[in-house]
């Protein structure tokens, strides 16, 4: 898993989801980063949390030889074409 940089800041304290029940687990996909308070206490409390954040989406796409816009495009498109 991936820190966030230093730079990312939020603007107010979200504590994790405390509604997870016994065997649940959470998943958090952000196109931007996580604060580095909220992945501290995402750690520190053990909370069944998968973080997916924007620099891992990027390393991911790099690694499946999609790392440019015009591969993403292409791939979305094949993926997901239009419906007429």
């Amino acid at each position: 898993m991936l820190l966030a940089a230093d730079r990312c800041r939020s603007k107010g304290h979200v504590p994790a989801d405390p509604h997870l029940r016994h065997r649940q687990f959470g998943v958090l996909v952000t196109t931007s980063c996580v604060d580095l308070l909220a992945y501290k206490e995402i750690k520190e409390d053990q909370h069944p949390i998968l973080i997916l954040s924007a620099k891992d989406i990027v390393e991911l796409l790099r690694r499946n030889g999609r790392g440019s816009v015009t591969a993403v495009k292409t791939w979305l498109e094949e993926e997901f074409p239009k419906e007429a």
